[in-house]
């Protein structure tokens, strides 16, 4: 992983910043929307659109927040909300993760259960 700063006063880092980290090993962009601020969202996606990469987004401070009259979570491939008792969505432990994309829904739920039943794309 590469780590990115973030900016005081909105503890999200910026898409300037994120695209400097971005290497030829980079297959994906994790990132948390904090504290329910928004990360620049149109911005990020662009990037990642840019250099084919992966967009997950880290939810779980920020469900129901809006960007650009936008719900958060719906930008990016993924999105993540955690339950664990810290976070706004609690139920002792546990997750989620959200998905338009049948093929990554199919993926991410053949590793429910520790991976029982886990399935991927054939490949070379």
């Amino acid at each position: 992983p590469v780590f990115v700063d973030v900016e005081i006063g909105t503890y999200n880092t910026t898409a300037d910043r994120v695209a400097r980290a971005i290497g030829p090993r980079t297959r994906a962009i994790i990132i948390a929307h904090a504290l329910g601020n928004p990360f620049e969202v149109t911005e990020i996606a662009q990037l990642a659109s840019d250099h084919d990469l992966f967009l997950i987004e880290d939810n779980c401070d920020a469900v129901g927040s809006l960007y650009d009259g936008q719900l958060t979570g719906t930008f990016g491939d993924l999105s993540t909300v955690s339950f664990y008792p810290a976070h706004h969505l609690t139920m002792g432990e546990g997750g989620c993760v959200l998905t338009a994309n049948l093929a990554l829904a199919r993926i991410v739920e053949s590793l429910r259960d520790w991976g029982r039943d886990c399935w991927c794309e054939p490949g070379e």
